[in-house]
């Protein structure tokens, strides 16, 4: 399947829902949910969807609840390069610019993620990850107190040369046993920093440059053990590093 140079607007739902597809190509086209979320990419119980590129495409969240830019869900070997994802901007709402959950072998590159609504806004939250590659990226969180990118359960991941932006809370955020991560060479301005917790261990946070107005430059908490931090430049108003609870 290529979907090519195409606009597609939900009258009342998604901007497109598929289940378990392979091999689909998305050039230079437009998803938009008028309520609900500009893509929503869902898989069958036994099907994954595998072999993707989406490259040059943009896609933006409705007004509801179900207001992210796109929702997506048991995917390998995707390839999301220069593309934009917009949350939806309705009061209350969660507003994420993308949400994917148990990515395998894939790459997120060149990419802007914009957390819209007021309430959990995240520019990116990807939940069950490994083996990622995540660079040169605009991740940027506008309102409330989730990270502008957060990594749940995400192992084995390279994660460099993206840019965070949080004015109200943490830049980014490894949470619930993601390990085994190299985190370099981005570029984080934020209220908080980063966090590490809930038993995320054995990452490397290296050479990133992290500006906090307020309180963390770094925060670890929950056992989160192992983690190396080496060649950071960290400026905070509080603490640079600040560990917590076995660490």
């Amino acid at each position: 399947l290529t979907i090519r140079n195409s606009n597609l607007l939900a009258g009342y739902y998604d901007g497109a829902l598929t289940y378990s597809i392979d091999h689909v190509r998305i050039i230079d086209s437009n998803f938009s949910g008028t309520n609900e979320y500009g893509a929503y990419f869902w898989h069958t119980s036994s099907d994954d969807n595998k072999n993707w590129t989406i490259t040059n495409t943009t896609f933006t969240g409705g007004i509801t609840a179900s207001d992210y830019g796109m929702r997506a869900s048991y995917l390998d070997d995707w390839n999301i390069t220069n593309c934009t994802f917009n949350g939806g901007t309705f009061t209350g709402n969660y507003g994420y610019g993308a949400n994917i959950a148990y990515i395998n072998d894939s790459i997120i590159d060149s990419s802007i993620f914009v957390g819209g609504g007021t309430d959990r806004d995240r520019g990116l939250y990807v939940q069950y990850g490994d083996n990622l590659t995540i660079k040169n990226n605009w991740f940027e969180d506008s309102q409330n107190d989730y990270p502008a990118g957060e990594f749940y359960g995400v192992d084995n991941s390279n994660i460099s040369n993206n840019t965070f932006t949080a004015p109200l809370t943490y830049a980014a955020g490894f949470n619930y046993y993601s390990s085994d991560n190299i985190f370099e060479n981005n570029n984080l301005t934020s209220a908080r920093g980063i966090y590490l917790q809930t038993y995320s261990a054995d990452n490397n946070i290296t050479n990133n440059h992290i500006l906090s107005d307020t309180t963390y430059g770094i925060y670890m908490n929950n056992y989160a053990t192992g983690n190396r931090i080496e060649n950071n430049n960290i400026t905070s108003y509080s603490y640079t590093i600040y560990l917590n609870s076995y660490c």
